[in-house]
């Protein structure tokens, strides 16, 4: 049944999340989403329904109050009230109980745009390893080493890997391999799709279904933006950046 195939994977513990711009400013936003699609719930499930699939994955050995607890901060319901000045340690504690004697992989990506609180609680779970084993694999930009550089330092159990963007042969070839059958878009708007994703995967991914929303004609066309305006009426109006592509199609 779906309820067991969930449950398998939340036993398997696997966590991932992708942030975005809206989790910028969100405490443990990010986790919110990743614990929901973990535990196979709506992010607007009410604090029964979330410690009621938890209980029925640790086979009811957490505490009642310390998970409620957990669960607004990760903002499940009404955020408790008054101030809690243990808050990575009400999460921790949920996790390392979710996930006792079991291994878990916490995968998150785009954590430049992670707000302080999930990463602070991140780097707590590197240290403290819930759980029978603990691996922790984080997406991110260059500049989020600015916001924090001991990240791109190497330390003992902390590995960086570096991916280069891909060259323009390779993003054309996946522009053209992600176009859905039976639908094209002009040469010269899949140049324009590369040249704008400056080698990021997502970024083109992105704009290239912005380009398809507003149905390109059947002819080529330069990637000048006059022409990529006649080619794809409205695509003079898309965001050149990620964040903005992103933000955009939030909104919309």
């Amino acid at each position: 049944s779906a309820g067991s195939r969930v449950r398998k994977l939340a036993r398997a513990g696997i966590v991932r999340g992708r942030c975005s711009p809206d989790t910028a400013s969100t405490p443990y936003g990010v986790l919110r989403s990743a614990v929901s699609a973990w535990l196979g719930l709506d992010e607007n499930a009410d604090i029964p329904e979330v410690f009621g699939r938890l209980s029925d994955i640790t086979e009811g050995r957490l505490d009642t109050r310390r998970t409620e607890t957990a669960a607004r901060l990760l903002g499940f319901g009404k955020p408790p009230e008054g101030a809690v000045q243990s808050a990575d340690g009400e999460i921790i504690s949920l996790f390392r109980e979710s996930f006792r004697g079991r291994r878990l992989a916490l995968v998150l990506e785009d954590v430049h745009w992670a707000d302080d609180a999930t990463i602070r609680l991140v780097e707590t779970l590197v240290r403290e390893r819930p759980g029978r084993g603990f691996l922790a694999v984080c997406t991110t930009r260059p500049a989020f080493f600015k916001r924090f550089p001991r990240w791109g330092s190497p330390t003992a159990g902390h590995e960086l890997v570096r991916l280069a963007p891909l060259s323009r042969a390779e993003a054309g070839r996946l522009a053209r391999s992600s176009l859905p059958a039976g639908r094209s878009l002009p040469d010269g708007v899949l140049e324009t799709a590369v040249v704008r994703s400056d080698g990021n995967p997502l970024h083109l991914r992105e704009l290239l279904g912005m380009f398809l929303d507003r149905e390109a004609a059947g002819r080529a066309a330069p990637a000048g933006d006059d022409a990529l305006q006649q080619a794809v009426p409205g695509a003079a109006d898309i965001p050149s950046t990620l964040a903005g592509v992103l933000q955009a199609l939030a909104i919309g």
